[in-house]
């Protein structure tokens, strides 16, 4: 694997359109553009294609600027798709200001990490199907996962607890959750689900508050939607992303895992802001 950026991206501009550049920099040749593959579907070529599913595909697509997921083929025939985005949607996290109304609701709702991850996952194919997620790429999610000693890159499962009402017994519930991953001081929001009406709303932004409270400056959302540009997120053009990932990959920040009550969380995003 090189360690020459130049290299990289001169590859990475002049190639991925018709097959990625992992074939040369991850030793995984067996990688190809997605106009060379005859899938019987259609797609851009911002998607290079295996039909090796690997931990290591994952690590190398994370650290080079790449979103790992899957494509359905027929059944229950997957192929990984790495998708190099042409626009990327981007949040500078100092930006970002949250809503009264998700404030106040955050009051019912606790935040961890990394404590189901099972959980999180089943409620993701509950809601939207394996979709791009698929059994083979949540393996290799998982093995990252539970080994973050092996890899440059880390899964994380983040989580929203409803607690019940006071002077109500029973344990809190999940509420809403999402899968990311952390590229030295960059997250990306990788795919995410909710139960409730508004639990997704405080789901969001009190990750996107701890976050920063951990030292963080971006996050990425991957594709560019509506309601992320509602929060505060920009495009950015591939070379811009690439720039901002490259800044801060080899950074080494420290994201608390421990439960926090999600309005405390968010309280203390802003006592931090600069007025």
């Amino acid at each position: 694997e090189s360690d020459d950026d130049s290299s990289v991206n001169r590859h990475y501009y002049n190639h991925v359109p018709e097959i990625s550049y992992l074939a040369n920099i991850g030793n995984f040749p067996f990688l190809r553009g997605a106009a060379e593959v005859p899938l019987g579907v259609e797609l851009p070529n911002e998607f290079c294609l295996t039909n090796v599913f690997h931990p290591r595909v994952v690590e190398a697509a994370g650290w080079y600027g790449l979103f790992p997921m899957a494509i359905c083929l027929q059944d229950d025939l997957y192929t990984t798709a790495l998708k190099r985005h042409d626009v990327r949607c981007l949040m500078r996290l100092n930006t970002f200001r949250p809503s009264r109304s998700t404030r106040r609701a955050a009051r019912h709702y606790t935040l961890s990490f990394n404590l189901a991850w099972d959980d999180v996952v089943e409620l993701i194919v509950a809601r939207h199907g394996h979709n791009w997620l698929c059994p083979p790429l949540i393996r290799s999610f998982g093995h990252i996962h539970r080994h973050p000693q092996k890899y440059r890159v880390r899964l994380y499962s983040v989580e929203l607890w409803r607690r019940p009402p006071p002077g109500s017994e029973g344990p809190a519930f999940l509420a809403a959750a999402e899968l990311g991953l952390l590229c030295g001081g960059v997250y990306t929001s990788l795919t995410g689900a909710h139960r409730y009406s508004g639990s997704g709303s405080v789901q969001l932004t009190a990750l996107l508050c701890h976050l920063h409270n951990c030292g963080l400056e971006w996050l990425d959302f991957g594709m560019v939607m509506d309601y992320k540009l509602e929060l505060g997120a920009q495009p950015h053009p591939l070379a811009s992303w690439l720039k901002v990932l490259h800044e801060h990959r080899e950074e080494e920040p420290n994201i608390a895992t421990g439960e926090r009550c999600a309005r405390s969380v968010i309280d203390e995003f802003l006592s931090n802001l600069v007025p």
